[in-house]
């Protein structure tokens, strides 16, 4: 009796070691790799954009200005956001909303190659355009950083992408600039 109590406890231990040294197997660390990433971020954002996921994407970015219009063809995404008649106008928030939908659009999804954004403003009772970005995932010089202060997006924003000016924009930020 005591032999086969013997027998199932060096059974079991084998079987419990055998199973721990399978589950922290790495291969990569087996192939003698020099660097083992510690964060995985890029497998954590490897979404794709599509339209199961695409309003739920854009609201997840909680942006200061309300969305107007969205189109998604391809590679490409089109957003326009609009800033309400009465809303105080601030271009750290502007560019805000211009950053997130880069990063949205270039570390969250990996199936969106170019995102151009309007950002428009009514005036006398029709949309004018204040600020237009084209941002095309080929134009970032290097990875955007971690958490960048409202001063490193605006910089991020203007030497990497294409950014058009309105009128308003020119008269009332340019100066400020």
């Amino acid at each position: 009796m005591s032999r086969n109590i013997f027998i199932a406890v060096l059974i079991a231990t084998l079987m419990s070691i055998s199973l721990s040294f399978f589950s922290n197997y790495d291969p990569r660390i087996a192939s003698k790799q020099s660097e083992v990433p510690a964060f995985q971020v890029a497998l954590k954002y490897e979404k794709r954009l599509s339209p199961y996921n695409l309003v739920d994407m854009i609201v997840s970015q909680r942006l200061q200005y309300p969305v107007e219009r969205v189109m998604w063809k391809g590679d490409q995404l089109e957003v326009d956001l609009t800033i309400p008649r009465l809303s105080p106008l601030d271009n750290h928030h502007i560019y805000e909303d211009l950053y997130r939908m880069v990063e949205l659009s270039f570390l969250r999804v990996n199936n969106v190659n170019e995102v151009n954004v309007r950002v428009l403003m009514e005036q006398e009772g029709k949309p004018v355009l204040l600020i237009a970005m084209s941002a095309d995932r080929r134009q970032l010089s290097r990875p955007l950083p971690d958490k960048p202060d409202v001063v490193e997006k605006k910089a991020i924003i203007e030497q990497n992408f294409r950014l058009y000016y309105g009128t308003f924009w020119k008269q009332n930020f340019e100066k400020a600039s």
